[in-house]
């Protein structure tokens, strides 16, 4: 979980010096995996189907599990503070509640993508050398996903014994 983390951070940090023009909506509801905000909100990455973080301008790293879809919308949740968040991708919008409370927008999203390699393109240009750190970027996030997916199974496993 740390180096999922610490992958996670990089990625924002990375996108969060450079800036987008605003509107850059190149995926639907169930394909999104990378979103950024306007004005100080957070980025948020999808590393699988089921499973979002959402990383702070602070750096800090909420996980967020997706309770369901449509064709513009991610539903999630954070069980651990008990926040729900929308990623609207027909409004731009990103919402926020509780289990006692309407959501709330928060946030306008500036850039939606399918991958994060296609986000950090998208905001950072595309030459060789930059292609280059996308792609080491890119399998540093999948060796992080193996990880968490090998210590997931034998967590699974301990449980069962």
């Amino acid at each position: 979980m740390i180096l999922m983390k610490s992958i996670l951070f990089v990625a924002a940090a990375i996108v969060g010096v450079t800036s987008v023009a605003e509107g850059q909506i190149n995926a639907k509801g169930p394909d999104v995996r990378y979103v950024k905000t306007d004005g100080g909100g957070p980025t948020l990455i999808g590393y699988n189907q089921d499973s979002w973080y959402e990383v702070t301008s602070d750096a800090t790293v909420n996980a967020f599990k997706k309770t369901h879809e449509d064709e513009w919308s991610q539903y999630l949740f954070d069980e651990s503070r008990g926040k729900y968040l929308q990623i609207d991708l027909w409004r731009k919008m990103i919402s926020y509640g509780d289990a006692y409370q309407d959501k709330a927008v928060e946030y306008t999203i500036i850039l939606a993508q399918n991958s994060i390699k296609e986000a950090l393109t998208a905001e950072l240009g595309g030459g060789q050398e930059q292609e280059d750190e996308h792609t080491e970027l890119e399998l540093q996030l999948q060796a992080g996903q193996d990880k968490i997916s090998r210590l997931e199974a034998e967590l699974e496993a301990l449980r069962a014994e």
